[in-house]
This record gives C-alpha cells, structure tokens and sequence, in this order.
C-alpha cells in the first residue's frame, strides 16, 4: 500500500498502511478505506470499485466535507544524473461525499459525534484501456483511492486528514487490448446525507 508524504498544513492518518499503526491524534481514531474487493484486489479496466470509509472520532467535531480521490499514472525517470521524471495520468477523478446538509446552500457544518463508527459507502467506475500495475527501478504505473476528512476547529480553520489505499489493475492480453489516450480528468459529484448512508454514482 502506497502513501504519499504528507503535505505542509495537512495531516496523513495511518488507517490504510499494511502495519495498522494507530494515530496519536486527538481528534481521529478510525480513519480507513475498506474495499468490498479485499485488502489487496486486483481490477481491470471499465470495472466498478465498491467499498466504504469508516471513520471514529475520539471527540465531537465539525465536518466541513469528506472527499474521495481515484487517480492512476505512471512515472519514469527520463534523465537518471538529472533525476528528471515525467508522469502521464491516465485519470483523476474526485467525488465529494459529504458537503452540506439537505435544504442549505452552505457547504459544511456537520456536527459528528465521537465514539461512533460513521460509514460512507461509495461506488467508482473505473475507465476503460487502463495498462497493467508495473513497479520498477526506473518506472512505475500505479493506482489509488484517496480519502478526505476536512473539519474546521474552535478558530475557524480547517485541518484535513487523508488516507490512501492502493489497488492494482490487470489489462486484457495484447490481442483483446483496449488503447486509451491519455487523459486527466477533474469530475466532481456533489452527494451527501446527514445520516452518512447512500452511494455516490458518476
């Protein structure tokens, strides 16, 4: 499982990494992916992704949106003295979860408890021509699942948590092989409940 570094401002919660180490946070205790494929599942292209997010909280907090992220690219090193990379994205698409309560144009302002399990289930087709997971000295094509919680604290600023889970991906033989351009793609999906059940459909 694959986790990037954690940018300035924002905190990586440990809930997907293969060690299952607990966060010493005060504010989340649970924050983890859960894929209806299995912890390590292996999809072809133009398949739908289901599973859920669950997330404890260790105290009350205001949820201002919980997003997800799908994205696949490949990265390779064109020049190894300069250490020069070029990266194609094969797709990025986001879906928001959870923004704002039914009947309020204001995004955010869901007060959730803690001690209790919330579950988001979500639905994510994935596109057609995707190329195989590929790992290399030099090389990689990889795939993920991003998810993120942004609350705002007591002085009105926002702290996000995320976490992500890899999944690999499987090509038909050369013979059946469905050939994609390159694409980037930025799709919201505006979705969400009070009571943080339902699925989200692109």
């Amino acid at each position: 499982m694959v986790l990037a570094e954690v940018p300035t401002g924002f905190l990586r919660y440990p809930g997907s990494i293969a060690t299952n180490r607990m966060s010493s946070d005060t504010v989340v205790s649970v924050f983890e992916i859960l894929l209806d494929a299995g912890n390590e599942p292996v999809f072809k292209g133009g398949e739908v992704i289901t599973g859920q997010i669950r997330i404890e909280l260790r105290s009350p907090i205001v949820i201002n949106a919980v997003k997800l992220q799908l994205k696949g690219r490949a990265t390779w090193l064109n020049d190894p003295v300069k250490k020069d990379n070029i990266e194609k994205v094969y797709f990025d698409q986001d879906f928001i979860l959870l923004e704002r309560p039914p009947g309020k144009a204001e995004a955010g302002h869901f007060i959730w408890i803690g001690g209790f399990p919330y579950s988001l289930p979500f639905e994510c087709p994935l596109p057609k021509g995707c190329p195989t997971s590929y790992e290399g000295p030099y090389a990689f094509i990889r795939y993920f699942i991003k998810a993120s919680l942004i609350h705002e604290e007591a002085d009105g600023k926002t702290k996000e948590y995320y976490v992500k889970k890899a999944f690999s991906i499987v090509s038909p033989s050369e013979e059946h092989v469905v050939r994609g351009e390159t694409v980037t793609v930025k799709e919201s999906v505006n979705y969400g409940k009070c009571c943080c059940k339902g699925k989200v459909w692109i």
